[in-house]
């Protein structure tokens, strides 16, 4: 139980917003509208993440931590950019799962550390890795529907356009990714 409290805190941390921002840019193009897109973008992020965290958890870094900390904003920074992107065209679709998916292996690797010390004896990994990656998921798809509702309440309520939205998520999100990429390099 205690992992997948981690897995929830681990993405609901004000500390680590950078997997909210992410999570922002991944949303900027969906709406209320599209809640099963959401979801598969989520698990699609939450695979790839879980996939890293294995694999150095029992095999050690796979990078520097510096290079993989740049990363994540980079991927922030093209996931907000892609959002731009119309939606229309179901090539650009399967690329942004697959891109998330990509990008969740670099997250993966940012918290792999700190993942693997707080392993410390356990015999096995394989509970806690799940545990720990349920929590993840659980916690980002309750972000997801709290910046949906949100939306919602934009869109519907107060009558804010759609691609204000769109671009309000994109440009702040790919604002904050630069500015820590300047801060990563």
């Amino acid at each position: 139980m205690i992992w997948l409290q981690l897995g929830f805190e681990h993405i609901l941390d004000p500390a680590g917003f950078d997997h909210m921002l992410f999570i922002l840019a991944m949303l900027a193009p969906l709406s209320y509208k599209h809640l099963k897109e959401v979801a598969l973008m989520i698990t699609a992020f939450t695979l790839g993440h879980s996939v890293t965290l294995a694999w150095v958890s029992l095999s050690g870094p796979l990078l520097d931590s510096a290079i993989v900390e740049a990363g994540i904003a980079v991927t922030i920074f093209a996931t907000a950019l892609l959002a731009l992107l119309p939606r229309t065209n179901q090539s650009i679709t399967v690329m942004r799962y697959a891109l998330v998916a990509l990008f969740g292996l670099i997250h993966g690797m940012g918290f792999s550390g700190y993942f693997t010390s707080l392993l410390g004896r356990e015999q096995s990994v394989i509970m806690p890795l799940l545990s720990f990656n349920l929590g993840v998921e659980a916690g980002q798809l309750l972000f997801a529907g709290i910046m949906l509702l949100i939306q919602w309440i934009l869109v519907s309520i107060l009558n804010v356009s759609q691609r204000s939205w769109q671009l309000y998520l994109s440009g702040g999100a790919s604002f904050v990714a630069l500015t820590l990429i300047l801060e990563r390099i």
